[in-house]
């Protein structure tokens, strides 16, 4: 009886030792899964991270400002140019060649005489022009008259004008007259209206200061030797 009862306890221990080995194994089984799902986790973040382009901000592409041109004219090229183009103020006519004759379109006499060239380039960068005229006082070049058309020649010749000899200085008397004003030479031009509002008309003078004194002096010395007339009883 006693030996019955102690290979039972012998096989109750045996069953005993192997649950608890069994159970050791399933423990560590799953706790391998768990080590090994930890490690592969991140390798697989990056395998993905590897896998996607990297974000980078991308740089907005900004246009480069555009710079105010600065007036770097000046009054003083009146007198350095003395002129337009190639024609200088105070030239003999006698220098001149390929000249037209035609009417003066203001003031005329005996001294006073008018041409154009049939030799002249009719632009001045991109405004194309009507016509040069040369006024002579007493064979000298007293004045230069340029004449165009239009508002986009206009806009352009304006701009060329400003940017050669500065902003010039609007008249008090018209308010479409500027005038720049050297030691020796006087500029002024003036917008009139032509035959339609769209086709206004620009007129620039260039006069040598020289002349006009010259011209003043010469009319002042004319009507004091010419006798007044009576006129009281008209």
């Amino acid at each position: 009886m006693l030996v019955k009862g102690n290979a039972i306890l012998l096989a109750l221990f045996a069953m005993l030792k192997r649950f608890t080995f069994l159970f050791f194994l399933f423990s560590s089984a799953q706790g391998y899964a768990q080590l090994v799902s930890s490690r592969a986790l991140p390798n697989l973040v990056s395998a993905t991270n590897l896998a996607l382009p990297a974000t980078v901000p991308q740089q907005v592409a900004h246009p480069e400002p555009i710079p105010v041109k600065e007036l770097t004219g000046s009054v003083a090229k009146l007198d350095e140019q003395r002129g337009f183009q190639n024609a200088t103020l105070d030239q003999e006519l006698a220098s001149f060649q390929d000249l037209i004759s035609e009417p003066c379109s203001t003031t005329e006499g005996a001294d006073v005489s008018c041409y154009t060239r049939s030799t002249d380039v009719l632009a001045l960068g991109t405004a194309r022009l009507e016509k040069i005229q040369y006024t002579f006082y007493k064979k000298s070049l007293a004045a230069i008259i340029v004449t165009l058309k239009g508002a986009k020649n206009i806009a352009a010749f304006r701009q060329v004008l400003e940017e050669t000899y500065g902003p010039g200085t609007p008249s008090p008397e018209s308010l479409q007259e500027v005038e720049w004003s050297g030691e020796r030479v006087h500029m002024a031009y003036n917008v009139l209206r032509g035959e339609t509002k769209q086709e206004p008309i620009l007129r620039l003078v260039l006069r040598s200061k020289a002349q006009m004194a010259r011209y003043q002096a010469d009319q002042v010395a004319v009507r004091r030797a010419t006798p007044q007339t009576d006129t009281g009883d008209l």
